[in-house]
């Protein structure tokens, strides 16, 4: 299963987030890169996940051992993946603008 691979490379990522976070100039990154993978690793787990049930539900769009199953548990992955980092920035984006605009001499 990919998860063996995403979730060490999100803790590696909230972890370099929280280490970007104790830097002020970098504080605007570290929202980038802690809500980007959150994101990616929450949206990419639940959209593979909605795959298996429809796959046990009707076998008979499955027939090819198992290959349409896989080719849309990665390609849902994959999906699902790129809605999460898009929208984990989006918040981020979010979230770093509204903090500029309410502090306007905090640091760039």
């Amino acid at each position: 299963m990919p998860f063996f691979f995403i979730v060490p490379l999100w803790i590696l990522c909230l972890l370099g987030g929280a280490t970007l976070f104790c830097f002020a100039r970098l504080r605007n990154l570290s929202l980038y890169v802690l809500l980007g993978s959150t994101g990616f690793t929450v949206f990419s787990f639940l959209c593979s996940t909605m795959v298996l049930p429809i796959a046990g539900k009707w076998p008979q769009l499955f027939w090819h051992s198992g290959l349409l199953a896989a080719a849309g548990y990665i390609g849902a992955l994959l999906a699902g993946g790129a809605f999460g980092v898009v929208g984990g920035l989006a918040l981020a984006y979010k979230l770093n603008f509204r903090r500029n605009l309410a502090s306007p001499h905090a640091e760039r």
